[in-house]
């Protein structure tokens, strides 16, 4: 009695979403964070999938999380999917899940999930800044590079072939003796 009581003040009380699903992907049970992420209620949760939540292109990913969850007890690596929620917006979350038994009995999946949906803008953010870096760089009439901690050329502009007749390869391969 204690250890449910103490299960029942994790799952409801956790600031992570956490679920449970039957082998079918139909949603037994989710917290409130989850539902607050998503959207939908208990009630609503009930009768729903992750297949509804998923898009279509992500759905063979996740059928392939849940054989391997079946096979091994536990997801081995973290995955990442995009989440419909109930009012059509996004988000993305990553997940974790294992077995759940009951009386020695395989029954669901019990799934944890984080929202980094602030991650993947920041990640968005950072390619294209990196995009636009290297975009400037790569059509820049001066020569640009950089160097790593051990003084090795990290990147160098393709100005360098009009300017000083090296190869953009030439020159990465150079020791720092070379390049002086």
């Amino acid at each position: 009695r204690e250890g449910k009581e103490r299960y029942s003040a994790l799952f409801d009380r956790s600031l992570v979403c956490i679920y449970v699903h039957d082998f079918e992907g139909n949603f037994l049970d989710a917290n409130q964070a989850c539902l607050n992420l998503v959207g939908y209620t208990r009630q609503e949760m009930h009768s729903i999938g992750f297949a509804s939540l998923l898009g279509e292109d992500q759905l063979p990913m996740a059928l392939q999380t849940l054989a391997d969850i079946l096979r091994t007890g536990r997801q081995k690596e973290l995955t990442r999917y995009k989440v419909r929620k109930k009012d059509g917006d996004f988000v993305w979350v990553e997940t974790e899940g294992s077995l759940l038994y009951r009386k020695g009995e395989p029954y669901g999946v019990q799934g944890i999930a984080r929202d980094i949906s602030e991650k993947k803008q920041a990640e968005e953010s950072l390619r294209e800044s990196e995009k636009r870096y290297r975009l400037l760089a790569d059509n820049a009439t001066d020569v640009i590079w950089t160097r790593d901690m051990n003084l090795r050329v990290t990147y160098v502009s393709p100005s360098i072939t009009s300017l000083r007749g090296y190869s953009v390869e030439e020159v990465m391969a150079q020791t720092l003796e070379e390049n002086i």
